[in-house]
């Protein structure tokens, strides 16, 4: 099977969630004997791009990066317009990933010109509830929805998402819940790391709270900040590694780090990739996101995978296998989450129950291979279809 994907973003790119789904996947169904073609940007972030361009090939992927010009967060692209009329012909079916962006429509139109049958999937991103509200729902009622009438199959990542394609107008009968996985091979054996503790002065007594993610105000990270501080007054030993990319709050995280005196407990580590991020998994104690609001979080598989107890706001919005067998649940309140923090500290059973769960449940259903299968099952559902219709007529 020849496939495009589509994504506002692929590796080396600081982006997590949709760039970590679809360099996974390529590379899955690659592997698995297919030729994958990815179209992306060549964003880092919403403030710069890489320096990278053109055609490269990745794991068995080819993958090409064209420049992202203003405005940079919408993934403004018009260079995959003559691209992709080239390419026209080689592909058997295109999967596009993510909302309000401007590859995926050029990609469209194309493609429905040309009745190439296509694969869509939001990532969560059909919602206007966060800035631009207008502008999102003009492209929405414009651009969304033609691309999800003419796609032949649309994929959710959960029941919530299944509502936000409902309510912009699609199909009940095209919508299937597939989630996201990841590479469990990646996470599988921890680097060894005796000098964990003195490379970040941890002391022995100190119990460590991990997040991972872009340092962005809909990850909530002040709440869990906050929380800090109550325990530290409370006389907890407790030290909090905050690990991630700048994405427009750093400064006024840090600044809240300084009001409430907390330096010496608070550590901003910076993006960690590969052997590094894996060995803050396996040597934090506790997992915590307090977002705001976040589709299908891929870093709490990961966590969950190594092991970690996860602690999750109301707006993580994963599959309820995972918050109601393998997390604590809670709302974005300082407090609540200092007591819930304080209470896995202080029972190290119901912290290693939990974390046993979490490594059990990833395994069984969110492995980066067998979602492969599902997406490679309904591309062929897809493409029998187009074949049965094309005999018919």
């Amino acid at each position: 099977m020849r496939i495009l994907l589509t994504t506002p973003a692929y590796y080396p790119s600081s982006f997590g969630g949709v760039k970590n789904y679809v360099t996974t996947l390529s590379r899955e169904l690659a592997h698995a004997g297919h030729e994958v073609t990815v179209y992306t940007s060549n964003s880092d972030n919403f403030k710069k791009n890489l320096n990278i361009k053109g055609e490269h090939h990745i794991e068995g992927v080819k993958v090409i990066y064209f420049k992202n010009y203003f405005p940079k967060k919408y993934w403004h692209t018009p260079e995959v317009i003559p691209q992709i009329i080239r390419d026209r012909k080689k592909f058997d079916i295109i999967y596009l990933n993510n909302n309000f962006s401007y590859m995926n429509f050029f990609v469209f139109l194309v493609a429905m010109i040309y009745r190439i049958p296509i694969l869509f999937a939001a990532h969560g991103s059909l919602t206007i509830r966060f800035r631009n509200h207008f502008m999102k729902w003009i492209y929405n009622s414009l651009i969304t929805r033609s691309i999800l009438k003419y796609s032949s199959k649309l994929i959710a990542l959960n029941s919530e998402e299944e509502k936000q394609y409902l309510a912009i107008g699609a199909d009940e009968g095209k919508i299937e819940e597939i989630p996201l996985g990841i590479a469990l091979d990646e996470f599988t054996s921890p680097p060894a790391c005796p000098d964990f503790r003195e490379r970040y002065n941890i002391s022995k007594d100190e119990t460590v709270l991990l997040f991972i993610g872009r340092i962005h105000f809909i990850k909530g990270i002040e709440y869990a900040v906050k929380a800090v501080r109550k325990l530290v007054d409370q006389g907890q030993h407790i030290r909090f590694l905050i690990a991630g990319p700048d994405f427009g709050q750093m400064e006024s995280l840090k600044e809240l780090v300084s009001e409430l005196d907390l330096e010496k407990q608070i550590m901003f580590t910076g993006p960690v990739y590969g052997h590094d991020k894996v060995q803050l998994f396996y040597n934090s104690d506790i997992f915590i996101l307090p977002s705001i609001s976040d589709m299908f979080p891929t870093v709490v598989l990961e966590a969950g995978f190594c092991g970690l107890p996860l602690i999750l706001s109301e707006g993580v919005l994963l599959s309820e296998r995972i918050k109601q067998d393998a997390a604590i649940v809670v709302p974005l309140e300082s407090e609540i989450i200092a007591a819930t923090i304080k209470r896995l500290i202080q029972n190290h059973e119901e912290r290693k129950y939990l974390g046993n769960q979490a490594k059990l449940i990833v395994t069984k259903y969110y492995s980066s291979n067998a979602i492969c299968r599902e997406i490679l099952a309904a591309c062929e559902s897809i493409l029998y279809k187009k074949t049965q219709s094309l005999q018919r007529s």
